[in-house]
């Protein structure tokens, strides 16, 4: 079970990736389209990817996802980290099935992208203050920043139109 939990969490950690980078094909293939759907597929994307993935990993997976991340074994607290990524996860899925509009997605994208610059900088605070080293938290930092400017590429002209 412990190689296949590792797996797991790496198979996540992949699939954040490819739904981030398919949320942003599906949304330039649309070049004609408006800017607030190209923003509305890129919000789902990437808060299913990030807060959806990291929810069900913290809470199912979370020894491997701690171990991986130099954190120790997990805890109580980190699953109930978890439940709150998914609820911003299950919560972009009801905003788009009962069609909440570019609001909600502003709000589900702020919260996301202030949890992923917090959380990069708990990694970084992390790896200088306890020496965690591992590959995982060093990247987290400079990912947060490439994902904030992704997302500000997509919300910006949603913010001044």
């Amino acid at each position: 079970m412990k190689k296949f939990g590792k797996l797991l969490c790496t198979i996540f950690e992949i699939l954040r990736y490819v739904l981030i980078f398919l949320g942003i094909f599906i949304a330039q293939s649309l070049s004609p389209s408006t800017t607030d759907m190209r923003f509305a597929i890129v919000t789902l994307f990437f808060v299913l990817g990030i807060s959806g993935l990291t929810g069900l990993e913290s809470v199912f997976l979370r020894k491997y996802a701690s171990k991986q991340s130099g954190y120790g074994d997990g805890g109580r607290y980190q699953i109930q980290s978890g439940l709150n990524n998914l609820s911003v996860a299950i919560t972009a899925v009801i905003a788009y099935i009962f069609k909440w509009g570019t609001q909600a997605e502003l709000v589900l994208m702020s919260v996301m992208i202030i949890f992923i610059l917090l959380s990069g900088f708990n990694h970084y605070l992390s790896s200088v203050k306890d020496g965690n080293k591992s590959i995982k938290n060093l990247s987290r930092p400079i990912g947060s920043v490439v994902l904030l400017v992704v997302v500000l590429y997509y919300m910006v002209p949603v913010l001044v139109k």
